[in-house]
Order: C-alpha cells, then structure tokens, then sequence
C-alpha cells in the first residue's frame, strides 16, 4: 500500500484523557492475580490465583453492587463473564457490571492470543458473535449512548471504503441514537448493532467483514465509499432517518405552468462556481439556486423553464464531493464545520438550519488501484472542538489540531448531522 502523506511526526499524538476502562484496569494491576497462559497452566492458575481475582472482584464488586460469591462455574475469564450475567440478567444488567463483563473478555485466552497482523477476523469471529449476543449488544445500546473518541477498526482485506464510513458515522450522536432506537428484524440490523456496541465499548478488534458480506460486497475487491453508504441507508435506514427525499420544481418561462418531481432516497444535486466557490457553504447557496434550462414545456412549447431543487434533510446528512470535482479546475473546497443547508430546503429560508460536521472521508488514488485508499477525519462533539481524529486503518488513529491538517488528498464524501 502507499504511505500516507500524513507522517506520524507531523502530527500530535492522540493523548486521550484516562477513561473509565483504564481506571477500572488500573485496579486490576494492582491487584495480585494471574492469567492462564494456556491450558497446562489452568489448574495452577485456579489453586494460586483465586485470591487475587476474589480480591478484584471484591473491589470492583463492593462499587457495582454484587459478589463473587454469587457467580458460580469456571474460573476462565470467559465464564467468569458469562456467569456474571447470567447471575444479573441482560435486562438489569448495570453500565457498572457491563464494564466488568467487557474487560473479562478483553482476559479471556481467545483474545489475549489474537494478532491482528498474523490471524484473521475467522479465527475470533464465533467468539464475537456468542460474546457480544443479540441480548449483550441491547444491553450496551441502553447503557452506553456518547462516545468520546474513536475506536480502531482492522481492515480484513480491502475494506477501507467501508471502515471510513463507519468512522464517520459513529461520529454522530444521531446515528448511535438510531441504532440504538431502531428495532431489529434482519441480519444487517443485528450485525450493525453488534458493531457499534463494540464501538460503544471501545472494544480493540474490531470488523466490520461480516456487515460487507452483507451487503453483497465481494471480498478483497476494490469498492467505492459512496456505494458502502448507498447500500448502507437502503438496508438499515428507515424512511424516517438517512434519507434525502427530493422535489424538483420546473416553472415555465412563458406559461407560468409548474411541474412538480418527487424523488425519495435520492442524492443533493450539487454545483458549484469554479471560479469563485472556496467553501461548503458557498457550495450549498449555488447548488440551491434557481437554473435556466432547455425544458420544453407541454402545454406552450416553450423551450425552456426554471428548475428548482427542494430537499427534504435527514438527521444525519450524507453527500459525495465527487461531481464537484470530476472535470474541474477546482483544486481546493473548505470544509465548512456548520453549514446552513436552509436554502436547499425552502424557496425563502427564514430561519438557519444548521448541521455539524461528523466525518470527512478522503479518496488517495493511486497509478496501481490495489494501494488505493480511503481514509477518514472525525469530529467529536463531546470533547473539545479542537479534537479531531484522523482514523485511517493504516496506522494508529491520532489527534490532530486542525482539519484537513497536512492532507493533500481533496475530500471525497462529507457526513453532518442536525445539532
């Protein structure tokens, strides 16, 4: 693959502020204890190391409010997980105690033997799928609605136009909502689900293979972002959320006569002035200016008429940049962090409707399509609006201090949601 224009010491390093996941660990370096290595080592583990996981559980258990001594079976992490909750319920089970169940399994041997680099998403895939069950991804769903910052996702072959949009997304407190909201009926619902509970949880390996063969993506071929999205919304977005709905109104210039067009799930139709456009914004108020055309008209016959484009906006607001810069001299377009799309919505706005921006995903092409490569920028809205994160599976994600900041790539798909 090509390296990325963006050297790792050219930018910040991502220095998170210590999370509820690292406190909770580190109470359990403190406390004397030992894994099992492998399966020689488990009797050992279970004669000599009781004590110190009883003394963990004791700490922990005393703050979420239940005792080991009420959890019965294996000593192994991923029972001690499994009894945990099956002692609580999914139903009851408490943000506390899912912290608890999720760091038992970061212990279990399954996952403290994965490399990403040497092993692949089949040899951890049925430990996913039984662990994070369709009655765990609830529980977390309920429990767990912000993020702070992103969470890796490992490319399993040629999945970067997907990961980029799933970046984006989890960006934005809409989308977790809907996920979240929306009840489940088909196996793209529950696959969704099971990765931004991962997501939620700041679980580190996480895939999205399966929600690709899903989609009816072929492996290890070479896709587009656009198209992960568009089949995306179609699959998992209601008519309520995530959808660009379209009136197209054409007005004739001699007759008065108007036609009206609608069209649902469709595409913004967007324009701009090469000469004069910088910004997002100034993209949103030429594309939503009235266009003379050569229409011509069914009652008078006069060749042309007015078109106009009226849009109805979703929540979460998803555009390529594409046909702005396909055949154009344009070589830069601002990123506007809180654009006014009111324009494209009413003939006489009156008011501001205003979006924030989630995620930007970046296109970087490449003489041999197979090093081609997306990759995505992401803003937060719970942490500082200075953060924002370049979330390329490539490398590590880091915090940069401003957008677009040494990219040289021109921005290929843009995500906003309403404030």
């Amino acid at each position: 693959m090509s390296s990325s224009p963006v050297e790792r010491g050219q930018l910040q390093k991502k220095q998170p502020r210590p999370s509820f996941f690292q406190r909770i660990n580190s109470i359990r370096k403190k406390t004397p204890q030992t894994i099992p290595s492998d399966n020689s080592a488990q009797s050992e583990t279970e004669n000599n190391s009781g004590q110190g996981n009883r003394t963990f559980f004791s700490t922990i258990g005393n703050f979420v409010g239940f005792s080991l001594e009420s959890i019965p079976g294996s000593n192994t992490p991923e029972m001690k997980a499994i009894e945990l909750c099956k002692s609580i319920g999914w139903d009851n089970v408490s943000f506390f105690q899912l912290i608890e169940y999720i760091n038992e399994l970061r212990l279990s041997k399954t996952m403290l033997s994965f490399n990403p680099r040497i092993n692949s998403y089949e040899n951890i895939s049925s430990f996913i799928k039984h662990y994070f069950s369709n009655d765990c991804v609830a529980a977390i769903l309920r429990q767990f609605t912000t993020l702070q910052e992103p969470s890796v996702c490992i490319n399993n072959g040629n999945e970067c136009f997907g990961i980029a949009i799933i970046h984006a997304l989890m960006s934005c407190p809409p989308f977790i909502k809907y996920v979240g909201q929306k009840q489940p009926e088909t196996e793209i619902d529950h696959i969704i689900r099971r990765i931004v509970a991962q997501y939620l949880v700041n679980w580190h390996s996480i895939y999205i293979t399966d929600l690709v063969s899903a989609l009816q993506f072929e492996k290890d071929s070479r896709e587009d972002a656009e198209e992960f999205f568009r089949r995306l919304s179609y699959a998992f977005f209601n008519s309520d959320f995530g959808k660009i709905n379209c009136t197209k109104k054409l007005v004739c210039q001699r007759c008065n006569m108007c036609t009206l067009t609608r069209d649902e799930n469709t595409r913004l139709m967007l324009s701009c002035n090469q000469k004069y456009t910088t910004t997002i914004q100034e993209v949103i108020k030429f594309s939503a200016r009235e266009q003379l055309v050569e229409r011509k008209c069914y009652v008078c016959e006069y060749p042309y008429a007015k078109i106009k484009y009226l849009y109805e906006l979703p929540n979460v607001l998803c555009f390529s940049l594409a046909s702005l810069w396909t055949g154009s001299s344009l070589n830069f377009i601002g990123i506007t962090k809180n654009p006014d799309f009111s324009p494209f919505e009413t003939e006489q706005p009156t008011e501001s409707n205003k979006y924030r921006l989630g995620g930007v995903v970046y296109f970087r092409g490449a003489a041999d399509e197979r090093n081609n490569h997306y990759f995505a920028e992401v803003l937060y809205s719970t942490t500082d609006p200075k953060e924002i994160y370049l979330a390329d599976d490539q490398r590590d994600i880091v915090r940069i201090e401003s957008l677009s900041q040494q990219i040289t790539e021109k921005p290929y798909f843009l995500v906003y949601y309403k404030k």
